[in-house]
């Protein structure tokens, strides 16, 4: 039996170098609107500059700055308008005598002989040497704007390529995309984009006493939930997964459904069941029939210990899971999900992207049990204006009921048995991110 933290080094080396064949040659060209969790496959540079032309960054006044030098509330500057430039509008031709301004909208393109932007409420439409309002409407000026104070060159403007300058790389290899990136890519005018192929995962469930979540258990049967759970759960993961049936609690029909996920060339085979110590438990056992080696097999963690890590001669990987819902959710999520990740990261990318926690303290005392590693479900709460986690009384791996009332897990390290105090700084994973919000 190994530690949580031998077993995930394990995992991940074996991914990483899993990556790089992966990688070779399974690219594949999508449209943008499919992008969002796939891993780019080359890099992205920016082709023109970004704005392409210098354009305001407030609804005003375009000016050349040169005409408010001697601006003051004293004297003010005097400057004659001489018409409206709409977002989208076309500049060229127009020309700014000395001594002219033009009214302009947000993200209009400044007209020849402009070089910076007044803000419409640092601007009068009368002579009165006092204040601007702070609300003044475009209708107020006619003519002429005042200008009570001098006006600095390039104020309220976007310059040309202040975003993206051309040939700038914006993406790199190996980048994950989120919904944000959308919005430049767009703006780069990609619509087509080469990202490395999903990851294969060949899925077997074992277990004589299992049945369809959809039917109707006889004595003695149950339902497959942990199924549906695997399934909505590596499509989340951007995995290609494919559900290959049951092999019941029968080394030959094991032994079958093995054969075809490796003749089929899957990147991860997924078994539930049958890797602990009961007679029917005979996952490991046909492993090493089929040839396989064993990386592991039990892990220091609570729940989840009986955990197999195995690989095949042409690099595919076997992840067993254990039969109990909860040990196998823990398990995939601190198993496969890391697998998972290292193997989707491109050669340039070394920081998780779906594995998220933060650090937070103990809402109370809780003993440890075991000198492994142990997941407890927790709320998230909070009190008196700080955020905490709170363990759940009941940490049973039988039962599904406390599910309903956690918002993720506390990841109580290897050490010793004994108390940990409240108040203690933990490691909290939440099941998802968009809960890290404390009841």
């Amino acid at each position: 039996m190994i530690s949580y933290s031998e077993a995930r080094q394990l995992i991940e080396q074996s991914a990483q170098a899993k990556r790089l064949d992966l990688q070779k040659n399974k690219t594949e060209e999508i449209d943008l609107f499919d992008c969002i969790g796939r891993t780019l496959a080359t890099s992205i540079t920016a082709s023109a500059p970004f704005p392409a032309f210098v354009t305001s960054a407030m609804d005003g006044f375009a000016i050349a700055a040169s005409s408010s030098t001697a601006a003051s509330f004293a004297q003010p500057a005097c400057l004659h308008i001489l018409g409206t430039i709409h977002a989208g509008l076309s500049v060229a031709g127009l020309n700014t005598p000395a001594g002219s301004a033009w009214k302009i909208m947000t993200g209009a393109e400044l007209p020849y002989g402009c070089d910076a932007c007044v803000k419409i409420e640092d601007a009068s439409s009368s002579p009165i040497r006092s204040l601007p309002p702070r609300t003044c409407a475009f209708e107020n000026f006619k003519d002429v704007l005042y200008l009570a104070s001098k006006v600095q060159c390039g104020s309220n403007v976007r310059q040309v390529g202040e975003d993206f300058t051309p040939r700038e790389n914006v993406f790199v290899c190996g980048h994950r995309f989120r919904h944000e990136d959308v919005l430049i890519l767009a703006t780069l005018g990609v619509t087509r984009l080469r990202v490395f192929c999903r990851p294969r995962v060949a899925l077997i469930s074992t277990g004589d006493e299992l049945v369809d979540h959809s039917a109707t258990p006889q004595p003695g049967q149950i339902r497959n939930s942990t199924l549906p759970y695997l399934l909505l759960k590596l499509q989340s993961l951007d995995c290609q997964v494919v559900f290959l049936g049951s092999a019941g609690d029968h080394d030959e029909a094991f032994l079958k459904k093995l054969a075809i996920a490796r003749q089929e060339n899957f990147d991860l085979i997924l078994s539930t069941g049958g890797i602990s110590v009961g007679q029917g438990d005979r996952v490991v056992q046909s492993v090493e029939q089929a040839g396989g080696n064993l990386i592991f097999q039990k892990v220091r963690i609570r729940p989840g210990k009986p955990v197999l890590f195995a690989s095949f001669p042409e690099g595919i990987s076997l992840i067993g899971l254990p039969g109990n819902p909860i040990a196998s959710i823990v398990a995939f999520r601190f198993f496969v999900e890391p697998f998972l990740q290292h193997l989707q990261n491109g050669p340039t990318s070394s920081t998780p992207q779906f594995l998220n926690f933060i650090r937070l303290p103990m809402a109370c005392a809780f003993f440890k049990k075991t000198e492994g590693t142990e997941f407890l479900k927790a709320r998230l709460i909070q009190d008196a204006g700080l955020a905490q986690v709170l363990p759940l009384k009941n940490q049973q791996a039988s039962l599904l009921h406390p599910l309903l009332e956690a918002d993720g897990w506390i990841e109580i390290p290897d050490g010793p048995c004994g108390e940990i105090a409240q108040a203690t700084p933990v490691i909290f994973h939440p099941f998802h991110v968009g809960r890290l919000v404390a009841r």
